[in-house]
């Protein structure tokens, strides 16, 4: 219940930036709730729906849903029909995952892609982030 509490503390101005319109909520799960704040920042700055959840996941829950899907991302996964991006959490602090070039949010402007086209279609999805990226 402590940590529930705590949560909800850090998160309320989350709920509150929803309310004007920003984005979706933002969860921290298997991470600390501070790893959430480069997300947020890149979410904010992005046109995401306000009605969608990204959730910031640790390593452990990062590879516990990556054995439940078809495919294998190494950065993130969008499920348009439940309006959840999953985004490792690792993708803000290891450059190996992301390389020299892509940043996580970039890699958050690539899921807002799959969004915005309703599709999987990498090369529409990448076209969106190499767009929305600056």
């Amino acid at each position: 219940m402590r940590v529930f509490f705590r949560l909800s503390c850090i998160l309320a101005p989350l709920l509150w930036l929803v309310s004007i319109g920003y984005a979706s909520t933002i969860q921290a799960a298997g991470v600390p709730v501070e790893s959430c704040k480069p997300a947020l920042a890149a979410v904010n700055t992005l046109d995401f729906p306000s009605d969608w959840r990204i959730i910031m996941a640790g390593e452990k829950l990062w590879a516990g849903e990556m054995e439940k899907v078809d495919h294998t991302s190494q950065l993130a996964v969008t499920d348009r029909k439940q309006h959840i991006t999953l985004i490792r959490a690792a993708a803000f602090t290891d450059p190996n995952l992301t390389g020299k070039y892509i940043t996580a949010r970039h890699v958050l402007a690539h899921e807002l892609g799959h969004i915005k086209c309703g599709c999987n279609d990498e090369w529409k999805a990448e076209n969106y982030a190499n767009a929305h990226d600056h």
